[in-house]
């Protein structure tokens, strides 16, 4: 988190550093932020993510969360509104047992409203399962 902030050298810097995006300065203190990590419920199988990604590492922009959620909040995901919530279309896809290059066929390409591109069968009699943000 502090090198790709903090260090010009690093490959993955112009999409932290270069941007403005910094950690805040109660973090400098790694025992500052252990304390938080351990209360926000770290675990060695989960990484840091900024809910918004437009701002910077703080206390209230952080949570913990596993690699397929953190990949989910990336600025090239793409977002639908589905049932009232902005939800990630590979997220419904997946909940709805279908290829998530399958629904964004459908949606993107062929003009589907994202309703029926999630509740379609890609073959006849292979209904999905139902899909929830």
């Amino acid at each position: 988190m502090r090198r790709r902030c903090e260090n010009p050298s690093r490959p993955d810097y112009k999409w932290y550093g270069a941007r403005g995006i910094q950690v805040c300065q109660e973090w400098q203190s790694f025992r500052v932020f252990a304390r938080w990590a351990l209360a926000k419920g770290y675990a060695e199988s989960l990484t840091i993510d900024r809910e918004d990604n437009d701002k910077d590492y703080t206390p209230g922009n952080c949570r913990w969360v596993t690699i397929k959620d953190q990949e989910r909040n990336r600025r090239n995901t793409f977002m639908v509104t589905y049932q009232g919530k902005q939800c990630a279309l590979s997220e419904l896809a997946e909940k709805a047992g279908l290829n998530t290059s399958t629904v964004l066929t459908r949606v993107q390409r062929q003009g589907w409203t994202v309703e029926a591109a999630l509740n379609t069968p890609v073959r006849p009699g292979g209904w999905p399962r139902e899909a929830r943000c």
